[in-house]
């Protein structure tokens, strides 16, 4: 049985009577106003759930924001049948790099040519991507194709596999299926600008160690030089150019260049030719410092 309210009556100006009824805690309070005369009662009222009404005004805003929002629908990209000349198809622009080779195959009576496309990235970063053309169009590209060239290639990216001594060995090229080539507003671009090289002591000392691991693929110009400010070195297919003499030269250059002078005289000394030269060297390895 529930406890009886404690009211308290008080006399009131102009005939108001006040009761206040005192309940136990954790309970509802309410509030009643009697006429005639006029009381105020306090009543207990069963206890509810606590409530803050700010978090519960946030979360209605961000509820009224979502449904507010619009809603926007992408389309769903559409499905297209497998091919073969679109799997790993590739579209590059780029420069070429060497001349083309053709090769005729009487087995098969097809013909295969080659060459090489430099993709530049910036004016120090290039990229090398062997390009190969069958029958048709390897006979356009034997006949039309010179090297510093622009062109533009769309074909599918191929691995081969082959083996190099014990040596399992993977690499890249491009079938062309499709060429063009890129106009230009001027002559056929050239591969590098000798300038450049000696603007960044990195870049040159990168120069020098692409010299020493392939120093097949350069010219000896030191003996034959027309000009005194042509380079020592220039690359075969590229145009890059080195000179001794640059003051961005990196210091374990001289010895090594001297250890590939005497590789050359032994190579004299031998007999194995009268008129052997530097890029005749075969199997010379050399490790920069």
């Amino acid at each position: 049985m529930a406890p009886a309210p404690l009211s308290i009556t008080k006399p009131w100006p102009c005939w108001f009577n006040m009761k206040v009824a005192v309940a136990p805690q954790n309970t509802k309070l309410s509030l009643s106003l009697r006429s005639s005369p006029l009381s105020l009662s306090l009543h207990r009222s069963p206890p509810s759930p606590l409530h803050c009404s700010y978090f519960d005004l946030l979360q209605q805003q961000q509820q009224q924001q979502q449904q507010q929002a619009p809603v926007v629908n992408y389309p769903r990209p559409e499905e297209i049948s497998w091919s073969q000349e679109l799997a790993n198809s590739v579209n590059l622009i780029g420069t070429v790099a060497k001349p083309v080779q053709i090769k005729h195959l009487p087995t098969t009576g097809n013909s295969v040519a080659w060459t090489r496309l430099a993709v530049y990235k910036s004016s120090t970063q290039t990229t090398w991507v062997n390009l190969t053309f069958w029958n048709e169009l390897a006979h356009v590209a034997y006949q039309h194709l010179e090297t510093g060239r622009r062109i533009f290639v769309s074909g599918r990216l191929v691995s081969d596999d082959f083996k190099e001594g014990n040596n399992s060995l993977l690499y890249y090229k491009v079938v062309v299926k499709k060429l063009n080539f890129v106009q230009t507003r001027s002559s056929p671009v050239s591969f590098y600008d000798p300038r450049m090289a000696q603007n960044s002591p990195g870049l040159v000392e990168q120069r020098w160690q692409a010299f020493f691991a392939n120093p097949l693929d350069w010219w000896d110009n030191r003996n034959n030089k027309k000009n005194p400010n042509a380079p020592d070195f220039k690359h075969k297919d590229t145009g890059e150019a080195l000179w001794i003499s640059s003051k961005y030269i990196p210091p374990w250059v001289n010895s090594q260049i001297e250890i590939l002078d005497s590789k050359m005289a032994s190579l004299q000394d031998n007999g194995r030719s009268s008129a052997v030269s530097f890029t005749d060297v075969t199997g010379l390895q050399l490790t920069p410092h």
